[in-house]
């Protein structure tokens, strides 16, 4: 039997759950509200061309709020951010944790391209082509992280808006890989070392199929074997050579050809 002293205590628990409850319910609406003005501000600053500033809101954002809906949109801007202010290791870093944390994001293609783009970003730019700098010499540093990248974007997400640019980039970075392995088994060659070089000019032809830097990669292989001994290998390296690049010549003096796709 309910007295009225047990219905009094009823009524005042029940009055201090409402008001707990009602306590939990400002706070998420204050935290959401805070979550956007962060972002909000952040994200203006983005539009506004003010990287610096808008990795401060956004990364606040990030830090505070990290399970708001509005951080996952934050953490792709920030990527963004890093790779306009030139600081590609951020970008890169950035890139990986989102993937790491978010495999299944629908923009998740976006944080991959991003991350390609910013390793490829420190391949040669338009200032060394402007003045014939010969980058086949160069060590081709992250070419082969930024073609992963892309190769894993177009595998994944072939319909990605972005897949299309990463094609593009990596006909650049597989003409670029297999001119540099030249460069080596060219200077190889030069200095007497036939087995080092061949092995060099073998690993473009294997790997960076479709480049025309391999007509080059073919005729190294064939003075690197006729200096060897193997006159067998030496002729089927010769007719794959005509086959594939006609009119190309072993002992052709001609420049050196250079492709340049940007």
């Amino acid at each position: 039997m309910i007295t009225v002293r047990n219905l009094a205590g009823i009524l005042l628990v029940a009055a201090a759950c409402a008001a707990l409850a009602g306590c939990g319910r400002g706070d998420e609406r204050d935290e959401l509200s805070a979550a956007n003005v962060l972002y909000e501000r952040g994200h203006a600053a983005l539009e506004g061309g003010d990287f610096r500033k808008a990795l401060r809101f956004l990364g606040t954002l990030k830090a505070r709020f990290p399970f708001n809906p509005q951080t996952r949109q934050a953490q792709l801007e920030i990527i963004y951010c890093h790779y306009r202010l030139n600081d590609q290791d951020s970008a890169v870093e950035a890139a990986r944790e989102f993937e790491r944390e978010n495999p299944r994001h629908p923009n998740v293609d976006y944080a991959i391209y991003m991350r390609g783009l910013a390793l490829f970003a420190r391949q040669p730019g338009r200032f060394g082509r402007l003045f014939r700098i010969d980058y086949s010499r160069r060590p081709v540093l992250t070419a082969g992280e930024s073609f992963d990248a892309f190769m894993q974007l177009t595998t994944r997400y072939p319909d990605s808006e972005y897949a299309a640019d990463a094609r593009r980039r990596m006909v650049y970075l597989r003409n670029r890989m297999a001119r540099y392995e030249n460069h080596v088994a060219d200077y190889y060659l030069r200095r007497g070392a036939w087995i080092a070089a061949a092995n060099r000019a073998r690993f473009a032809i294997d790997n960076y199929h479709g480049s025309p830097e391999i007509a080059g990669s073919l005729k190294i292989l064939v003075k690197a074997y006729r200096r060897i001994g193997l006159d067998e290998l030496a002729t089927d390296a010769e007719q794959m050579l005509a086959t594939n690049f006609p009119g190309e010549q072993v002992d052709e003096e001609q420049r050196r050809r250079r492709f340049f796709f940007f």
